[in-house]
């Protein structure tokens, strides 16, 4: 991971907590002359959804930071999280949906 997609952040939500999330991979796809910047997690199902979340809301604050464009030249950014089970995406979506509700 090229050391300007590690991200080393107070969160815009409030939390004075400094973490660092690092995707698996990252990788840009060109596609008709369009291109999309991706950050891709592999989920074995191990972690909670605390940690989910946490990562969510570091990839949301490297989206605002618009750190996206400095590492893939993309105006996009986009999450590719490949899970194991239908179940496990349910409960990330809500992860996802409580996020959004909190306005984060």
């Amino acid at each position: 991971i090229p050391p300007a997609a590690k991200t080393y952040i107070t969160l815009s939500s409030g939390a004075h907590t400094k973490i660092t999330r690092n995707p698996d991979a990252m990788f840009i796809l060109n596609l008709g002359g369009r291109r999309w910047g991706y950050l891709y997690e592999k989920d074995k199902g191990t972690e909670s959804h605390a940690v989910i979340a946490a990562k969510l809301l570091c990839y949301l604050e490297w989206y605002k930071r618009g750190l996206h464009k400095r590492v893939f030249g993309t105006k996009d950014l986009r999450i590719l999280i490949e899970t194991e089970s239908n179940k496990r995406v349910s409960n990330m979506l809500a992860t996802l949906a409580k996020i959004n509700e909190r306005g984060s």
